[in-house]
């Protein structure tokens, strides 16, 4: 123990003697790593005395004089602090240290624990905990692409359906031969067409998702929150990582099924009038193309007087035969340029719908069926959480002649907002919670 004292006496001289020196700092270097090496050779001694309670409590202050040595050394690295001069000096880590992460982590679960007994005792809608397991409530964590598809989704299936209706309303024209021009219902089919495109942007410039520099991204936070909340009626849904599934076939396939069928229907009738309103006229050219046969047949053996007769008379049926082919050409015309108007947008949208992007290496498609199965919950009245969190820690270094102390600090703040189906806000706050300055060997 003497050996100990004289050696504390020593380092204190030093320090104070070459506090200005130009190797100050290597100087402490080196005497912090003499103090390490003189607690390690203190605590063996120690560990060795007779077991006394002033042995015991000796013990122990060597250990906290030990770990507090090396804390100090592992968070300074080879760059010390300057000498002593009374001032205050803030810098950033890069990482927070262990120590530093526990203590935010304990303060958020005091914040979930918060959150769960605020929607619980709501007054206008409390989220209450069931006994009953089929009066279950549904959570769905909010993902902005996908919520923000959902205006767009609705849209196309809506513009979608103006085309269904104009297959259909041109298949009825084509059977009765008589109704008024179906185009009027897709004569916005630029916009369509617009409206896919700007979806299709969204999706794949949203299709990478990156977490951004907040301390406590949010995949922890949302476990950590569903491992505090024990409800078993309340059934959390996390589309960022597992979709949700839907409840029923997908409306947007559904209309694109009938829509090909519709095409597909359309084309044949119009083939179908084409043949029935042709079929007279291809009868009277055949018979006409038969007369001009035989005449032309007659011509190499006519007289001449007889022979120009006969070559008027051919030229005549040409002409009759070339209005006949006009006629049978301009058959279902009009049919065929509104379905060719019509088939330009669908075509478009169908294959902007199933094509492969070339960055996400995936279809628009899948995504839209994710949208999907967001609607379909918040058609069941389910709830959606926006929630985020954010956490900073700091480590106190403080030096005296006599030795150096190290303490940390953590502090929370969640944000969270809580929407109905209908997208009202019905619950919201702001928490935060703060760890004062805490010792190491007091973190656990």
């Amino acid at each position: 123990m003497k050996s100990l004292t004289i050696t504390s006496v020593w380092i204190l001289l030093s320090i104070n003697l070459f506090a200005q020196s130009a190797d100050s700092l290597r100087l402490k270097q080196i005497l912090l790593q003499t103090a390490i090496v003189n607690a390690e050779n203190a605590l063996k001694n120690a560990q060795n005395a007779p077991i006394t309670a002033e042995k015991t409590a000796l013990d122990n202050a060597k250990k906290d004089e030990l770990t507090n040595a090396k804390s100090v050394k592992e968070l300074l690295g080879a760059t010390l602090p300057t000498p002593l001069t009374g001032g205050i000096t803030f810098s950033k880590n890069d990482n927070a240290p262990a120590e530093t992460k526990v203590l935010i982590y304990k303060n958020l679960e005091k914040l979930i624990d918060r959150y769960i007994k605020e929607i619980e005792s709501n007054k206008c809608i409390p989220i209450k905990c069931s006994t009953d397991k089929n009066a279950k409530q549904s959570i769905i964590v909010y993902n902005a692409v996908l919520y923000n598809s959902l205006p767009d989704y609705n849209t196309l299936i809506d513009e979608m359906n103006l085309i269904l209706k104009s297959y259909q309303s041109q298949i009825d024209k084509v059977s009765n031969s008589g109704a008024q021009s179906p185009l009027a219902s897709i004569s916005i089919g630029n916009e369509v067409l617009k409206t896919l495109i700007n979806v299709s942007t969204m999706f794949r410039a949203e299709t990478d998702f990156r977490t951004n520099d907040e301390t406590i991204d949010e995949s922890t936070l949302i476990s950590m929150m569903r491992a505090k909340d024990g409800c078993c009626t309340r059934e959390y849904y996390y589309p960022s990582i597992m979709s949700i599934p839907r409840s029923e076939k997908s409306p947007l396939l559904s209309i694109i099924f009938k829509l090909d069928s519709l095409k597909t229907d359309l084309q044949g009738k119009i083939d179908k009038y084409k043949e029935e309103n042709n079929e007279p006229l291809l009868e009277q050219k055949k018979e006409l193309t038969t007369q001009k046969t035989e005449k032309e047949k007659k011509i190499s053996t006519a007289r001449a007087t007889e022979k120009v007769k006969l070559q008027e008379e051919i030229a005549d049926l040409a002409k009759k035969i070339a209005e006949i082919d006009k006629e049978i050409s301009l058959t279902g015309k009009e049919f065929d340029d509104n379905k060719a108007k019509a088939d330009a947008v669908y075509d478009r949208l169908r294959e902007g719908i199933f094509q492969i992007d070339s960055t996400s290496k995936s279809t628009l498609l899948k995504l839209l069926l994710k949208t999907e199965g967001l609607l379909g919950k918040l058609r069941q009245n389910a709830y959606t959480l926006r929630i985020t969190a954010k956490g900073k820690g700091t480590n106190k270094v403080k030096k005296f002649l006599w030795g150096t102390t190290l303490k940390h600090s953590g502090f929370v703040e969640m944000e969270y907002q809580l929407f109905d189906a209908n997208a009202v806000l019905i619950q919201a706050n702001t928490f935060y919670e703060y760890s004062p300055y805490t010792k190491t060997k007091d973190i656990k």
